[in-house]
């Protein structure tokens, strides 16, 4: 297949600027998806299943406020056809139909000060099911609101980010217990994250990294009824040649 895509950006002064891209888009099914029982899910493979095609675009506008603030805002969006999902009656990969998708991203970036910075991002999307029998509903487990923001040091080595994410809730599409009442329309609770990462210098060329997800030891349901596990933490070395 051939999916061709382009892309442009004019800078109409030193403040603002204009973009926007296009792109064609195809995705084939895995083959554990056409040939193999998933043991883990009980999910049925389907040999009929057909690639997912379309396409996506964008376009946005940036300003440069200052030498210390960008400003971004960007629209995007997507067509694609015979998108792939599991059949929650029959446990079954199958070709939903056609998603329409239509969103809105918004961010700010501001430099604090020599050796900190900050951001904001919003986004919105609206993903909707145009055919099947799930027409009008939003695809399972995109959100229809995410807010991510962030504090950052970063000095001779040293480095520490502060972010805080909030999420809407998905749709749970997958694993719904009719008998106990639940529907396929329902939605996880919204919820707010927050995590801390950064970089210690051992030495010129060596440092310690670490990741603490979930400072608030919340275990909260981050998709379709699988949960956070509370707080946890990543460590590990860098080093440069």
């Amino acid at each position: 297949y051939f999916n061709p895509s382009f892309g442009f950006r004019y800078a109409m002064n030193p403040v603002g600027a204009v973009r926007g891209s296009w792109a064609g888009a195809q995705r084939n099914p895995g083959l554990d998806q056409i040939y193999v029982f998933d043991n883990v899910h009980n999910w049925n493979p389907n040999p009929n299943l057909k690639p997912e095609t379309g396409s996506t675009w964008t376009a946005g506008v940036d300003f440069n406020l200052s030498s210390n603030l960008l400003a971004q805002l960007t629209y995007f969006g997507s067509s694609l056809d015979n998108r792939l999902a599991i059949d929650n009656r029959t446990r079954t990969w199958t070709n939903v139909g056609l998603v329409d998708t239509n969103g809105l991203e918004a961010a700010l970036q501001l430099k604090l000060a020599r050796d900190w910075s900050t951001f904001i991002n919003y986004t919105y999307t609206d993903a909707k099911i145009k055919t099947g029998t799930e027409k009008g509903l939003q695809l399972g487990l995109i959100p229809y609101s995410l807010l991510q923001a962030g504090v950052g040091y970063q000095k001779n080595g040293w480095q520490a980010n502060l972010y805080l994410t909030y999420n809407s809730g998905t749709r749970r599409a997958l694993f719904t217990n009719t008998a106990a009442g639940e529907k396929n329309t329902d939605f996880s609770p919204s919820f707010v994250n927050l995590d801390l990462s950064g970089r210690i210098p051992l030495s010129q060329n060596l440092g310690l990294t670490f990741y603490l997800e979930n400072l608030f030891g919340e275990q909260y349901e981050k998709v379709n009824r699988i949960y956070s596990p509370g707080f946890t933490f990543r460590l590990g070395l860098t080093s440069s040649i």
